[in-house]
């Protein structure tokens, strides 16, 4: 899987398609398809490099009502016919999510359900995830859309639509936004990455889509250990941060590995890793106090170590440094 390296890197995460706010484009829907029937597949990782497995899901009901008066689709974990959650999408292409939980009024009950993805959002655009009500409330949750890049998986070159996870965190005498761990859809598909930036990641690696079927699903049974099956960069965490911040990326095969930060005019500022590397997951630990306040990018360059010339991953993200 390759990232295309079609803009520069200050404008590697920029859109390549803007919704206008106030109209829906009604393209945005084929990000999230809901279909009875459809099926996906995931590798599920974890960053301290311990083995992962797979699991799927199935949409198994496509008409679930609940006590509070909506209707939604039913995934259910297929090795165990468990429920795993519920899905909606509404008049303006918001995803509601909920696990039917009888907590009212929290980020995990069905009232004030989770609303993490927004189809028809301009760029960074932020919104609060739940209402987060009463007395088991959890602190408020933020979400941001990132935009939408090019990605290649699955036989072709496709669209993923990125947003960010985040909250509040205090500097000095004020309180500023954060946002670190990236979540993936990629149209046609639905759900393609989703990390939380600390514990474990999952990753799409095969699908059924309203009967195509697409990639490689494995027979269900005994959730099988995997090694990391893409080259993936995550978001650092966190994002931004005033001491030090940490970088992971995945390796499913020996690689040549340039990892470098670069100030907004594209400046190398510091080079973190430029060494060969084995398959798994790693990370890097990231300060430097004589840094200057303000926005940087981090770089992950991918060469074969057979000539550690060929390139065959590259991919650019943002973070953000506060004193």
């Amino acid at each position: 899987m390759t990232m295309k390296p079609l803009l520069l890197l200050t404008l590697a995460f920029t859109s390549i398609q803007v919704s206008i706010a106030g109209q829906i484009d009604s393209t945005r829907l084929e990000f999230f398809p809901l279909h009875l029937g459809d099926e996906w597949q995931y590798y599920i990782g974890y960053y301290d490099g311990n083995p992962g497995y797979t699991r799927t899901y199935k949409v198994v009901n496509a008409d679930t009502l609940l006590s509070n008066g909506e209707r939604y689709f039913q995934l259910n974990e297929i090795q165990y016919n468990s429920l795993h959650v519920l899905y909606r999408i509404d008049s303006l292409f918001r995803v509601w999510e909920t696990n039917a939980s009888p907590i009212p009024d929290t980020c995990f009950g069905h009232i004030s359900e989770d609303n993490f993805y927004r189809l028809n959002e301009p760029d960074s655009a932020v919104w609060q995830v739940c209402d987060n009500r009463g007395a088991l409330a959890q602190p408020p949750w933020l979400c941001r859309y990132g935009g939408i890049y090019l990605w290649d998986d699955f036989g072709t070159t496709r669209e993923l639509m990125a947003f960010q996870a985040g909250g509040y965190l205090r500097s000095g005498d004020s309180t500023v936004q954060y946002f670190g761990p990236t979540s993936e859809l990629m149209r046609d598909f639905g759900i393609y990455y989703e990390g939380d930036g600390e514990v474990s990641y999952i990753q799409l690696i095969g699908a059924v889509i309203n009967g195509v079927k697409y990639g490689s699903l494995s027979d269900v049974g005994t959730p099988s250990t995997a090694m990391p099956i893409t080259f993936q960069l995550f978001q650092n965490f966190p994002n931004p941060f005033n001491g030090s911040t940490t970088i992971k990326y995945t390796l499913p095969k020996r690689s040549r590995v340039l990892l470098a930060i670069y100030d907004i005019l594209g400046r190398e500022v510091t080079l973190l890793k430029n060494d060969e590397e084995v398959e798994g997951v790693h990370s890097v630990q990231f300060a430097n106090d004589k840094l200057s306040s303000g926005v940087y990018y981090y770089q992950l360059r991918l060469y074969n170590t057979a000539d550690g010339q060929s390139e065959h991953f590259f991919q650019t993200k943002k973070l953000i440094f506060l004193k």
